[in-house]
């Protein structure tokens, strides 16, 4: 299917005739997905991202939810057509700055879009019109297990954590920062349940304390390293001050600058 196929008419989404849809306009669910072994699309080389989005699509546009759809990467898709992708809720703005290396596969009815290579290797949406969040969640959910059975996913963060909690010889310390980043999204929201599973969690593991001697290394390492941010310096001088054996992370910017020290858990 070519995008001005697509684009001829309006998107399901926006025909008012879902549950509710007198009060609810859409409903939509989204879900990130990264592979295994590769960088994430922000830090990947052109070649690492051209093979990312040559070994996705294909894919994507495989599934039978796909059977009919426009699929294509970004840089040959026009500016206006990715301003109307945009206006559609298909594509991110973030996305349509993209070109080389980056795609996108959308059903004919517009109802599920994958972008490819955006802020992580898959971004896969299903959005349909009125209040429906528990039927488009399974039918993205069914997308995702699909998807799965064919791509190296990399593992996600409780599966890591689980296994950790199995071996009796590692032991997980984190930081006051740690403990500071997490809280600051359920405070926000005001989220309660997750607030308590947070505390819980951090009450289960040894707190390194943020010693004066942490900012020092931490400010040498700024000055060493001018892409360090001042958290994520904090975090390495913290690993360097306890003589922890590794620093998990998922920004491959802390390996680069401590490759012996710094490990990405979710490309590992």
């Amino acid at each position: 299917m070519k995008i001005d196929d697509l684009l001829k008419s309006p998107g399901e989404w926006v025909k008012a005739d879902g549950p509710n849809c007198k009060i609810v306009m859409s409903s939509r669910v989204r879900f990130a997905r990264n592979i295994r072994d590769f960088p994430f699309p922000g830090w990947a080389k052109k070649a690492e991202r051209q093979k990312l989005l040559g070994m996705i699509q294909p894919v994507v546009e495989s599934l039978p939810e796909m059977a009919d759809h426009f699929g294509d990467s970004m840089d040959n898709i026009s500016a206006i057509h990715k301003q109307v992708l945009v206006e559609r809720h298909l594509i991110s703005r973030e996305h349509a700055a993209k070109n080389v290396g980056s795609g996108v596969v959308i059903n004919d009815r517009e109802t599920i879009s994958v972008m490819i290579n955006e802020e992580d290797h898959l971004r896969m949406q299903t959005i349909k019109s009125g209040l429906q969040l528990k039927n488009i969640f399974k039918i993205i959910d069914k997308v995702d297990t699909e998807l799965e059975e064919h791509l190296d996913y990399a593992p996600r963060l409780h599966t890591i954590l689980a296994d950790l909690s199995k071996d009796t010889e590692t032991f997980l310390q984190v930081s006051d920062l740690t403990e500071l980043e997490c809280l600051v999204l359920p405070l926000r929201q005001k989220n309660q349940p997750v607030l308590d599973r947070y505390r819980d969690w951090f009450e289960s593991v040894e707190i390194l304390s943020l010693e004066r001697n942490v900012f020092r290394r931490a400010a040498q390492l700024r000055a060493d390293f001018a892409r360090l941010k001042t958290p994520d310096a904090i975090h390495l001088a913290t690993a360097q001050q306890y003589a922890c054996d590794q620093l998990w992370t998922n920004d491959d910017r802390l390996h680069q600058v401590a490759p012996r020290l710094a490990r990405n858990v979710l490309r590992s």
